[in-house]
């Protein structure tokens, strides 16, 4: 399938499906007692049925709306579509686990017993993505041909989902289990158009004293960090945006960046042209300074100039999602991070583990 980053789709149907196929399947867990080849078999199944819905959304009833993002429309026309579309896919992945929760798994096929879930109404959707539906008296036997050894793999990730909602959604759809720690470039690295830029910042990140962590129900986000005294941080996060045009972002975040930006004029003149460029100006919505009961707090924002131009930046999230990829943008943010870790090595301490 073309890789669609930051691409517009067919629908808005269409790019929610497909934020499902953007991160690399996750490799089999061999401690988790279920066969390797089920787990390959249930991630083949899981793609194959993505491909097939993608192709035809309203096989499941997703209606096919403009495809539009965030400030196309008023924000509450956008939510509305929003709703419309992941009400039809909520539904039918829970219905998809519920048959692994109250399933029995009998050699290459899923028992379910009739009284335990309305299977009939789903028949046509069921066959639609690849199972085959056979009644029994009051129960239903599902196989699966092509993909006949996947039900243990099935209901081990349909009964892994501790509480219903669309992050435990998005782990059972991508038979994402979270038991080992991944980079970004091994979930993302075949979607990004340019993976050297990961391998350039995770390298940084791995011979610099940075820990790689992954939110196990936050589907593959990725963040890489390296602590200081006083509870300060320098972060490299990857993540996953589904209704952004460009589905996978990633952020840089130091806590204390007025230190850093206050060695503006040291930095490269590409740094600093990046900064000038991306950093988020200061709004003066003054979330920084809510908790302060004095008043007399001042505003997180730093005062920079660069070739005449004089820019306000907020320096508490100055680069909240950024998507541009490039071996320039890796050296930009390498330069990023070593001057934070200077700044915040001297200031604070590095906090010995």
């Amino acid at each position: 399938m073309k890789r669609m980053y930051g691409e517009p789709f067919p629908s808005l149907a269409h790019r929610y499906i497909y934020s499902f196929m953007i991160a690399t399947p996750e490799k089999a867990n061999p401690e988790c007692g279920v066969d390797e080849d089920s787990q390959r078999q249930f991630q083949s199944f899981l793609r194959s049925m993505l491909e097939i819905l993608y192709s035809d959304p309203a096989l499941i009833g997703m209606p096919l709306l403009e495809d539009k993002l965030a400030g196309q429309e008023e924000k509450s026309e956008l939510q509305q579509m929003r709703s419309k579309i992941e009400t039809k896919w909520n539904q039918f992945i829970d219905f998809l686990v519920k048959l692994g929760v109250v399933g029995q798994v009998e050699g290459e096929s899923l028992l379910v017993s009739g009284s335990a879930v309305k299977i009939k109404p789903r028949i046509g959707q069921m066959e639609a993505v690849g199972l085959q539906v056979q009644v029994q008296g009051t129960d239903y036997r599902i196989t699966c041909p092509d993909f006949p050894c996947m039900f243990a793999a099935y209901v081990y990730h349909a009964t892994r989902q501790r509480k219903p909602g669309r992050v435990a959604r998005r782990s059972f759809a991508m038979g994402y289990s979270g038991w080992r720690t991944e980079t970004a470039l091994d979930c993302y690295g075949s979607f990004y158009p340019d993976s050297s830029f990961l391998k350039a910042v995770e390298e940084y990140c791995q011979t610099n004293g940075y820990t790689c962590l992954n939110d196990e129900w936050d589907n593959r986000t990725v963040r890489w960090e390296k602590d200081y005294k006083q509870s300060k941080r320098i972060m490299f996060s990857v993540f996953s945006e589904i209704w952004r045009q460009y589905q996978v972002m990633y952020t840089i975040r130091v806590s204390d960046f007025h230190a850093v930006f206050a060695e503006f004029e040291s930095m490269s003149d590409g740094l600093r042209e990046m900064i000038m460029e991306k950093a988020s100006k200061c709004s003066g919505c003054k979330y920084c300074i809510q908790t302060d009961k004095t008043g007399s707090k001042p505003l997180a924002v730093s005062h920079l100039q660069h070739r005449g131009v004089t820019k306000a930046v907020c320096s508490y999230y100055p680069f909240w999602a950024l998507h541009e990829v490039s071996s320039e943008r890796a050296e930009q943010l390498i330069e990023l991070m070593q001057i934070a870790d200077r700044v915040l090595t001297a200031k604070y301490g590095l906090r010995r583990k």
